[in-house]
């Protein structure tokens, strides 16, 4: 802050703009900030007394970025990369080093062949260590991973105007996850989950339970695939009904055992015996979700519009040697964007869908084998940016998700994870700014699941830009 001072004292003179100078398509800053952090591992407290897994942490951290806008008559395209480099004065679990490393690309291309026809594609790439980086929409976990844990989410979309009151939309996503943690394929150690002995591949050991678990790999590497046809409906200039379907299809890719289970026999394990039956492997919980839903996309006036979509899907896990989770479940999703004053708005939206999850919770009685498939999940964010005043502006981040997880030990247990971002920036000119804030994380989770923990961070720091 003081460098901040010195340099606000040197430009005070000096406009905060170049007056006349056209704007350019391309744009570099760089960040300098430091932080206090007390829960670096994302661990409870209390997870594993006279041990030190929840330790905190100063530190620093260098944002470089970079971001380049081209605007012709009918194409726009969009990129921008940032590289962190986060430096921790006690060295997080797992890593090998005191520093995490994240780089993160974004991208994207809109273009008009005609009135008619458009089309729009984005890709959103990173590599990195904590969950909000590498989440899309909804987090399948909610602690911090160590290595190189790669996430891309890439979508494609083509608009046709029909008739002047019908259009149709096409699209396609795609959602890849790779992490960087591969287990081990051998068995060697046994657990008791809920009064059932469970055996597990040795992978990573997890403290809060302290037993060993499948592997971050095992449970979340994949590919989901998702196509969706809408067709849009001008019921008012201002209101456009929408129905639409939708078809997605998850596949686990990390080839490893994620859990096993006594055979139903309930025969009782003796050392040196022979393994259990019944394994459980990544793409046990294959499966593909078929969806119907119509919706409203209203502006209600041009600073304030909203949408809405309702409906079911079916979820078949065509791979499931378990109980079956296969059915029907509701499908929701709602957003709404208020910009009330220049360089202020408000943002706001709601999910319910069924969603991935990092728990196997694999377990088995006298008569069935059974473990956790996924979790119904709601997700709901507001977002707010305000100019407080010509040269100081405030953010807020709100997040909430509530998951109930079914199938398996787990099944009908719930987690509830909160998420609230804090910051101020403060503009000294067109080139020079300082920032402050805080960032708070709490994951509410029940004693069998024992993962739970708190997390609070706060940094400032300086960005100069050109």
């Amino acid at each position: 802050m003081g460098l901040v001072a010195i340099g606000a004292c040197g430009l005070r003179a000096a406009p905060t703009d170049l007056a006349g100078q056209p704007s350019k398509p391309w744009s570099i800053s760089a960040s300098l900030r430091g932080f206090y952090d007390d829960n670096i591992n994302d661990l409870g407290k209390d997870a594993s007394p006279g041990t030190n897994y929840s330790r905190s942490s100063i530190g620093f951290e260098v944002n470089p970025a970079a971001t380049l806008n081209l605007v012709m008559e009918q194409t726009i395209i969009n990129l921008s990369a940032v590289y962190s480099l986060k430096y921790y004065e006690n060295k997080p679990m797992g890593n090998a080093d005191n520093y995490d490393q994240t780089f993160t690309f974004n991208g994207s291309l809109d273009h008009a062949f005609s009135e008619r026809y458009r089309v729009s594609v984005s890709d959103s790439f990173v590599i990195g260590q904590e969950p909000d980086m590498l989440r899309q929409d909804t987090l399948n976990t909610f602690h911090r991973i160590s290595g190189d844990n790669i996430r891309n989410y890439g979508a494609i979309n083509f608009d046709a105007v029909i008739t002047p009151l019908l259009s149709l939309q096409l699209g396609y996503a795609n959602t890849f996850y790779d992490y960087a943690y591969k287990g081990s394929v051998e068995f060697s150690e046994w657990a008791f989950f809920n009064g059932h002995l469970v055996y597990t591949p040795v992978a990573v050991y997890n403290p809060n339970s302290g037993i060993f678990e499948a592997s971050s790999a095992g449970t979340m590497n994949g590919i989901q695939h998702t196509i969706h046809l809408d067709s849009r409906w001008t019921i008012q200039p201002e209101t456009i009904g929408i129905i639409g379907v939708q078809y997605t299809e998850v596949d686990f890719t990390g080839n490893e055992p994620i859990g096993a289970v006594l055979n139903p026999s309930g025969n009782p394990y003796i050392p040196g015996g022979p393994l259990p039956t019944a394994f459980i492997y990544s793409d046990s919980r294959n499966n593909r979700g078929y969806y119907g839903y119509v919706g409203v996309d209203h502006t209600f006036n041009p600073r304030l519009s909203g949408s809405i979509r309702v409906g079911a899907r079916y979820t078949d896990f065509y791979n499931d040697v378990s109980t079956s989770q296969n059915g029907f479940s509701p499908y929701a999703m709602l957003s709404a964007q208020y910009m009330y004053a220049p360089e202020s708005s408000v943002q706001a939206g709601l999910t319910y869908d069924r969603s991935s999850t990092d728990l196997v919770g694999a377990s088995s009685s006298s008569t069935s084998i059974d473990y956790t498939t996924d979790a119904d999940t709601v997700s709901a964010y507001i977002s707010w940016n305000h100019r407080i005043t010509p040269r100081l502006y405030a953010s807020l981040l709100a997040q909430f998700q509530d998951s109930m997880y079914n199938g398996g030990t787990y099944g009908s247990l719930s987690e509830q994870y909160y998420l609230l971002g804090l910051n101020f920036e403060y503009r000294f000119n067109h080139y020079l700014s300082a920032n402050a804030g805080y960032n708070y994380d709490l994951l509410d989770s029940p004693p069998l699941l024992n993962r739970g923990f708190e997390r609070n961070k706060v940094y400032m720091g300086i960005t100069a830009r050109y």
